[in-house]
């Protein structure tokens, strides 16, 4: 056997074995011509002979056999061997390079974000504030790559507007979501502030509208009437008759130009059974004990992931003054929405902003 012959015997057992492998599951056509069915050929009938079969039509099953059949030197068994190791390395570890080059990097920055190094170290501490028991798993670190460099990103933008978030703003903010005294630990707070500082940074450089509302909804009651005893079938009849009288006549005091507090302290008196739903603003004005909140309009940011909420995309669908009653379908009431301001910034949401600053700002030197 000539050694030509041979590195073609060799060539054609390692692209079998690379066929078996768990990193090669590639979709291939079925070769018919290889396997035909056992009724293709009448019994009465010597079957065609066979062509020699391309390296891509050996049969996996067949290298064995095709490996214990020659007789190899061993210098050809060795380059074998190390062909087929090679494979092997590269089809396993492949997936794994990334972790590999994160391990190796505990005293180098993975990346910066302007003139502010992130190492690996800085991405565990914040994985730990989500998950401590996954800090350093791979998605972790990358889900705490994302949260740092928006962080870096917001600080920087803050110093230039100069625009900052007081302890006493974050407190007001965790009374204003948890009317129920509720103690945060200090990660929570950090991101609460965080969150503050987004939407003050957002205010001056996207795009947004200022909007007031009141709204007042029940569940769809009449479709689950044998979940509910007779009282409270009459008392969400009554509630109904209330929402069907509420909404037409904020709307009517909101073209009347009237002042929107006075319309929301006014109608929260006039409808006694509507107080524990009725909404200003999105706040519960049961439980909203800050004024502000309800006196000034609600500030709103496009986000795509409220897209297909009616109210969402009302806000952004109307005019500067423009009120709009809507009555929902699904379940008894509806709300009020008058659009007070809409502010041009350049930039339509805040994704598109974030985006175009980690292009211009994050420069990554380690695959993550």
């Amino acid at each position: 056997m000539s050694e030509l012959k041979r590195i073609d015997e060799i060539v054609l057992c390692v692209h079998n074995i690379s066929m078996i492998l768990p990193e090669s599951e590639t979709t291939s056509e079925p070769n018919v011509a290889s396997t035909p069915p056992a009724t293709s050929v009448p019994p009465a009938q010597t079957p065609p002979a066979t062509t020699p079969q391309t390296p891509s039509q050996t049969p996996p099953k067949n290298i064995l056999k095709l490996l214990l059949d020659k007789k190899w030197p061993i210098p050809t068994l060795v380059l074998f061997v190390v062909i087929i190791l090679v494979i092997v390395f590269f089809s396993v570890s492949n997936h794994d390079n990334k972790n590999i080059n994160i391990t190796n990097s505990e005293n180098k920055p993975i990346a910066s974000v302007g003139d502010k190094p992130i190492y690996l170290e800085d991405l565990k501490k914040v994985a730990l504030e989500k998950n401590p028991a996954s800090s350093t798993d791979t998605n972790a670190i990358r889900l705490a790559f994302a949260v740092l460099t928006e962080r870096i990103i917001l600080d920087s933008e803050a110093k230039k507007l100069n625009v900052s978030v007081s302890d006493r703003e974050t407190e007001q903010r965790i009374i204003t979501i948890y009317p129920t005294p509720k103690e945060l630990s200090s990660q929570e707070k950090k991101e609460l502030s965080y969150n503050l500082l987004k939407e003050k940074i957002m205010e001056k450089s996207v795009e947004s509208r200022e909007a007031y509302s009141i709204r007042a909804e029940l569940p769809p009651y009449s479709q689950y009437r044998d979940q509910y005893t007779t009282e409270q079938l009459e008392f969400f009849q009554q509630q109904k008759d209330a929402i069907d009288k509420l909404l037409p006549d904020v709307e009517e005091r909101l073209r009347h130009a009237d002042i929107f507090l006075n319309i929301a302290q006014s109608v929260y008196k006039e409808y006694p059974d509507l107080q524990a739903i009725m909404e200003v603003n999105e706040y519960n004005m049961h439980e909203t004990k800050d004024e502000k909140l309800l006196k000034n309009p609600k500030l709103y940011f496009y986000d795509r992931k409220r897209t297909g909420d009616l109210f969402f995309d009302t806000i952004f669908a109307l005019h500067t003054q423009e009120i709009k009653l809507i009555n929902h379908q699904s379940n008894p009431g509806g709300y009020v929405i008058m659009l007070k301001k809409i502010n041009n910034q350049g930039i339509f949401n805040y994704d598109d902003w974030l985006a175009a600053k980690k292009k211009e700002l994050v420069k990554t030197f380690i695959s993550i």
